[in-house]
């Protein structure tokens, strides 16, 4: 199995901690605590293995597919044999689109709340569709949905660009339908919106001051650079179509194809495809400008993956509106080709050798002695090298970091995670054996006073990375 990755360590490191103590890790980290929650109780049932960590991942996005395909047929309401015909074609394509794009299948492989998130936004457009046109139990149809939105804030803050597009939509929506039919037409729609807010915030509110304190933190000492154009256009090309698409004319020229394709389908949306088509695009617009107002930069890709599930949606429903069958022939080749060749291309990305850190994990577990130390470099190593020491079977070892403020190499979230015995706090820990280990492929100028080097090796992982062991030993040369 590929590398497990610095972010899905944290996860797994948090999960091995009581339910009270990972609500209390959490607020020092920059995201809610809903996901890691949900995975503690997963690996309570299923282990901690990588597959068995990643695997709940899977069975989101399974459901977020189902959800999409389901979605794409309510949403193309009609009783007649073509309406029948759309709401077919557009939840098989829908599904499709989701299941195969590379956004659904790379989150699906990871061990973090992204595809949880994305599963959240199908389920709160689901059930808001559902409760604006309920003609019985509406007001549990609204109590459902504020129920889905606290549970999407608790899992991603991104959650609020996307509940913020739905809340526009329908207020759009709702005022268009006043203003043709009257107040009466919309009037239990508003009073279910006031059910559905007061329990969201009922639900979220002992959060608030967590949020509160963790925007500010973010503020501070955040690592996200800023948004350029060019980082801007790379993302929304990987975001849209699942291809890395080379920034020269080529790339930039098939851009453009796939916008003006998109941009077709907006003829054909209706209130459902402009339904989706405005949660996809107004996160990027909010967080854009969040990131150009604060000054403070929020862009990363990864984090739009809830806006890239409507995109999808939007596609799936537009295009089977289009009439004339040839141009929908056409576009579902041109769409279902570029999703899979975007599928592919991140296939051909992923390394299934033995990763470095895990040869060094497997030589340590062999020759690691009661009293040793293993020395790493940053709190993020500390909780990747901990989870491959438990994958062979070594959980009760003493491996810390050197503290500094910033933690070294290791990103401020992971922090988080560390508790005392995880840090020292001299120039250098003390025993009569010390594990020197790190990414780098030379860890030189790590010397240990007083003690002697009797051992190095680096390991060499797929894609020439490196992971380096160095033993000092005290009395011997």
């Amino acid at each position: 199995m590929f590398l497990f990755t610095n972010d899905e360590s944290y996860s797994w490191r948090v999960t091995q901690c009581s339910k009270v103590d990972l609500l209390e890790r959490t607020s020092s980290d920059g995201h809610p605590p809903l996901c890691y929650l949900l995975l503690k109780t997963w690996a309570a049932l299923w282990g901690d293995s990588t597959l068995a960590l990643r695997s709940l991942s899977v069975a989101y996005a399974l459901l977020t597919v189902f959800c999409g395909w389901h979605l794409a047929r309510r949403t193309c309401q009609g009783g007649t044999p073509v309406a029948q015909n759309v709401r077919k074609r557009a939840g098989l394509f829908t599904a499709l689109l989701v299941g195969l794009h590379a956004t659904t299948v790379e989150h699906a492989l990871t061990a973090r709340m992204y595809a949880l998130g994305t599963l959240f936004a199908a389920l709160t457009a689901l059930l808001l569709w559902r409760a604006v046109y309920a003609d019985k139990r509406h007001l549990l149809a609204w109590s459902l949905y504020g129920l889905a939105t606290a549970a999407f804030a608790y899992t991603h803050y991104f959650a609020f660009f996307t509940l913020f597009a739905q809340g526009l939509f329908l207020a759009v929506y709702l005022a268009v339908r006043w203003r043709r039919e009257g107040f009466a037409a919309v009037e239990r729609s508003i009073f279910g919106v006031c059910v559905a807010a007061g329990v969201a915030i009922l639900l979220y509110a002992p959060w608030i001051p967590i949020l509160r304190y963790q925007m500010t933190d973010v503020h501070a000492s955040f690592w996200i650079p800023d948004v350029t154009w060019h980082e801007a256009r790379r993302v929304f090309s990987s975001w849209a179509t699942g291809l890395d698409l080379a920034p020269d004319w080529e790339g930039d020229a098939f851009l453009l194809v796939w916008l003006a394709c998109a941009g077709y389908l907006v003829f054909y949306a209706g209130w459902t495809g402009w339904f989706f088509l405005v949660q996809a695009a107004v996160p990027w617009v909010m967080c854009i400008a969040y990131s150009e107002l604060t000054g403070r930069s929020i862009f990363l890709e990864r984090c739009l993956a809830f806006a890239n599930f409507a995109l999808l949606c939007f596609i799936g429903i537009s295009w089977a509106r289009v009439p004339n069958y040839m141009i929908r022939v056409g576009l579902a080749a041109f769409f279902g080709a570029t999703t899979v060749f975007g599928l592919l291309n991140k296939v051909s990305t992923w390394c299934f050798e033995t990763p470095a850190i895990a040869q060094a994990a497997k030589h340590l577990k062999e020759n690691y002695r009661e009293g040793d130390v293993i020395w790493a470099e940053g709190a993020a190593d500390v909780n990747r090298m901990r989870f491959y020491l438990a994958q062979e079977g070594l959980r009760e070892v003493n491996l810390r970091c050197h503290y500094t403020p910033q933690f070294g190499r290791g990103h401020v979230v992971h922090v988080a995670s560390l508790t005392s015995d995880d840090v020292f706090w001299g120039s250098h820990p003390e025993g009569k054996r010390i594990w020197k280990c790190g990414p780098r492929s030379e860890l030189g100028g790590h010397l240990v006073p007083g003690m002697s080097e009797t051992w190095r090796r680096s390991y060499e992982g797929p894609k020439a990375t490196h992971y380096g062991l160095i033993l000092f030993e005290r009395g011997k040369k």
